[in-house]
């Protein structure tokens, strides 16, 4: 059977850890010193009512029920905790089809 190959977009803030997690999980471990891979294009910073903090769990999972992802996970890129976990169910969530919708070939995780 030929593999089938599709293609993951990490999101998040910078210096948030993406690189990172995929560091842990394409190589097993943690990267030594920190490398910034930012990408510019049309990138812009925004801040909203002043303050940028860190949400907690339940937030995240109210956001993901909120925009209708297929699923909310939490992980440690530096102790590699939950962080095969993560990819598996991106894995699940890319090869699900949804019946009775359009194809529009992105899923929110």
């Amino acid at each position: 059977m030929a593999a089938i190959r599709k293609k993951l977009v990490i999101v998040g803030d910078g210096a948030c850890g993406k690189t990172c997690l995929l560091t842990a999980f394409s190589k097993d471990q943690f990267p030594k010193v920190y490398v910034s891979t930012v990408f510019k294009n049309y990138v812009a910073g925004i801040e909203v009512d002043g303050t940028q903090k860190p949400i907690r769990p339940d937030q995240g999972r109210d956001m993901a029920n909120t925009i209708g992802a297929l699923g909310y996970m939490e992980c440690s890129a530096k102790t590699k905790d939950g962080v095969r976990e993560v990819f598996e169910m991106a894995t699940r969530a890319a090869l699900q089809t949804r019946r009775g919708k359009e194809k529009s070939g992105c899923f929110i995780l």
